[in-house]
């Protein structure tokens, strides 16, 4: 048996290798985002698939918390994971590229956390905006990540697709129009949120 020090530098080994790993997906996800890399840079890899379709899922519960309940949230935002995975994979199908499906996944799912995250302090930031003028620069700062979005959707599906970059953003906003109006039939209590 080993001396419990020996085993706790184990540990704190691979938890730093883990971490590691980590940052370095967070920092290829960024790099998507910026429009620097493809989803063929990512590793086809279930596990990072599972693992950002949840924080994907989570994210949009916390976004969709400020409007709707938390069962609503999750529904709709489990909805909307499925929808995702399933659209992707009839598009890449369609276009017989079905092998690049947990790349373009692992890749939209990823990409859409990180715009999760940094429409957290503008929705609930205008929750709390007092003035008008506060809330039109929170607008302003909305539509811009909505489009920033919508481009690195657009890059993304670009790559998967092997196609250009305006049908790429085509597909994104068809896509987003498509899962909008799905979610919606589902679970009306959002069309008014």
């Amino acid at each position: 048996m080993l001396p419990k020090t020996h085993g706790m530098r184990m540990r704190s080994r691979l938890f730093l290798i883990m971490f590691m790993d980590i940052k370095v997906i967070c920092r290829e996800f960024f790099r998507i985002c910026i429009l620097q890399r493809k989803p063929q840079d990512l590793p086809a890899s279930d596990t990072l698939l599972a693992l950002c379709l949840i924080i994907y899922t989570t994210a949009n519960v916390l976004v969709s918390l400020n409007k709707i309940t938390l069962p609503k949230a999750l529904e709709a935002s489990l909805l909307d994971s499925i929808l995702v995975a399933s659209i992707t994979l009839v598009v890449l199908g369609l276009s017989h590229r079905t092998a690049r499906w947990k790349q373009t996944l692992t890749a939209l799912a990823g990409t859409g956390c990180i715009m999760s995250l940094a429409a957290l302090p503008i929705i609930y930031g205008n929750t709390i905006a007092g003035t008008d003028a506060l809330r039109a620069v929170l607008f302003l700062l909305y539509m811009g990540l909505l489009v920033w979005n919508i481009t690195v959707m657009g890059h993304i599906l670009r790559y998967a697709l092997d196609t250009s970059f305006v049908f790429g953003v085509i597909f994104a906003l068809t896509y987003i129009f498509i899962t909008s109006i799905l979610i919606n039939l589902v679970i009306p209590e959002l069309e008014g949120a």
